[in-house]
């Protein structure tokens, strides 16, 4: 990792150096000798916001995070992100996703005509059904206010085991895709 900050870095810097050539007593640091941009590609990152709960479950908080150029525009990716980014300590956002909910849960995300279908499991399901009404709702949009902010989505689908499903508890409707609000949205952090 240090040797694609130094390779970038300085590629970066000195436009005419096409390739870098890092030795420690006089031996090349890797197996490659010639360090070039493109071997280090992937590790470049790219800022997307996600939408994640405040404190008290209140309403949604735009967050910048990072993730790899390869995966910016990547719906599954980004989802991912949203389960992940639960984990991580950060102090003005709670979890988004349910309880006992892992990236298994999230069983397809497919993309068709600008809307984005994510087929999620009976438990992710069920684990909306412990969970207030609010949570509910700021789990949905937390994945919906955030996939449309990709270039290509303009909407979401959700589906359960591979069934369309009227609602949520319900209380949310997913029958038909849903777009993005901002009714329950805050500011970026």
């Amino acid at each position: 990792m240090i040797c694609g900050g130094l390779t970038l870095t300085m590629l970066s810097y000195f436009r005419d150096v096409e390739t870098v050539r890092i030795l420690i007593n006089e031996q090349p640091v890797m197996d490659t000798p010639m360090l070039y941009r493109n071997n280090f590609k992937e590790n470049i990152g790219h800022l997307v916001s996600i939408y994640m709960p405040n404190k008290d479950y209140s309403l949604l908080m735009e967050v910048q995070t990072a993730v790899s150029q390869k995966n910016y525009n990547n719906p599954w990716e980004i989802i991912n992100e949203i389960l992940n980014h639960q984990r991580a300590y950060y102090t003005y956002t709670r979890v988004a996703f349910p309880p006992n909910v892992t990236e298994e849960d999230i069983l397809e995300v497919v993309v068709y005509n600008n809307c984005c279908v994510i087929n999620m499991s009976e438990n992710l399901m069920f684990s909306l059904t412990n969970v207030s009404q609010k949570q509910q709702r700021l789990f949905v949009y937390s994945i919906v206010n955030t996939l449309t902010k990709l270039d290509n989505i303009s909407s979401v689908q959700f589906i359960v085991d591979g069934a369309v499903k009227e609602k949520i508890s319900d209380i949310i409707y997913i029958e038909t895709p849903i777009i993005k609000t901002l009714i329950y949205t805050f500011s970026k952090i």
